[in-house]
């Protein structure tokens, strides 16, 4: 019977050794996953909570499919691509760009989620939160609220559409006065620039030109605001505060980083 006994107590703590380190597995995959989803958090594009432009480049068409929570609404627009450089030709604002070589098509409500069912298909940084969060905000919408257009990039009604449907209401309400400055080389920049600042809802009180030539654009800022904040993300340009002019609140230079006429 003793020994019984000791068999018993000796395959129990054999078990002790397999379990702990079982244990252990379970955890470091548990702060894997964790760290996981909060890096995919981190890196989301889309804050939820203000207008959000994506432009989906295919092959001889681009798609903008833009939310605006604040206004609870979806707007989609579909432009004949006639050459690589349609998106600055209209001044379109765009948050995050997408590209595909497949034949993809969906309405606007259902966007995003077929965007996510075939990300494989799509090159961008658009993150699979994005998409979901997306998904579900663009699902959710009242079809009232749900704008569709197709154009070809020289209608006249497609740059009526683009200055009046993709305008951001907080940049709007804000009416932060700003300055472009083009010291670049290359000429109508700064008027290009301005027209996609106009379309998202900015108040561009002047354009001019600059004798010396600047290596990197900036963004300098008077007092921090979210139409800054925007300007910067979408024009992928450094904020910096400063002493600016008084004519404005924010002063945009534009250098020869940004000479390519497509960036805007």
């Amino acid at each position: 019977m003793v020994k019984m006994k000791s068999k018993k107590k000796g395959k129990s703590n054999n078990l002790k050794p397999a379990f702990y380190f079982g244990l252990l597995i379970f955890f470091i995959i548990l702060v894997s996953v964790t760290f996981k989803v909060f890096e995919l958090f981190g890196s989301s594009k889309y804050d939820g909570a203000n207008r959000f432009t994506v432009a989906i480049i295919k092959a001889d068409v681009i798609d903008v499919i833009s939310v605006s929570p604040k206004e609870k609404s979806l707007t989609k627009i579909e432009i004949n691509k006639t050459n690589p450089d349609t998106l600055a030709e209209l001044g379109i604002p765009i948050d995050q760009k997408a590209e595909t070589s497949s034949g993809f098509y969906s309405g606007a409500e259902s966007y995003f989620a077929k965007m996510l069912s075939k990300k494989r298909s799509f090159e961008t940084d658009l993150t699979i939160i994005d998409l979901i969060r997306l998904g579900f905000y663009s699902a959710g919408i009242d079809r009232d609220k749900i704008i569709e257009k197709k154009f070809s990039v020289n209608d006249k009604e497609a740059k009526e559409a683009v200055s009046s449907l993709l305008k951001d209401p907080v940049v709007e309400s804000e009416k932060v006065s700003i300055q472009i400055i083009n010291a670049t080389d290359t000429s109508g920049l700064g008027n290009r620039l301005a027209k996609l600042i106009t379309n998202l809802g900015g108040s561009v009180v002047l354009v001019n030109s600059s004798k010396d030539i600047n290596k990197n654009s900036k963004i300098i800022y008077k007092n921090n605001s979210y139409t800054a904040q925007k300007l910067s993300k979408i024009l992928n340009i450094n904020l910096e505060k400063g002493n600016v002019s008084s004519i404005s609140d924010i002063i945009i230079i534009i250098g020869e980083d940004k000479s390519d006429l497509s960036e805007f």
